[in-house]
């Protein structure tokens, strides 16, 4: 889901499910320049066993690399 008015820097959610939380929880907010240098907070929240660290990092490594071609 995409926020577009709202620039967070911490957000917490919660997810509840008889079958657990098999889907992850994202968030995007509002792209801010500050310094010359352009920020758009993105938020992901993702069970361990689907996922771990070296794939959010990988994910969030393309989003920087894909921003910065723009």
């Amino acid at each position: 889901a995409a926020n577009p008015g709202l620039a967070f820097t911490s957000i917490t959610c919660t997810q509840t499910s008889k079958y657990g939380n098999r889907r992850p929880l994202r968030k995007v907010g509002k792209a801010a320049k500050r310094e010359g240098r352009y920020y758009i907070p993105i938020f992901i929240s993702v069970h361990h066993g689907l996922c771990d660290g070296y794939h959010l990092t990988h994910f969030y490594n393309l989003i920087e690399k894909y921003l910065g071609e723009l």
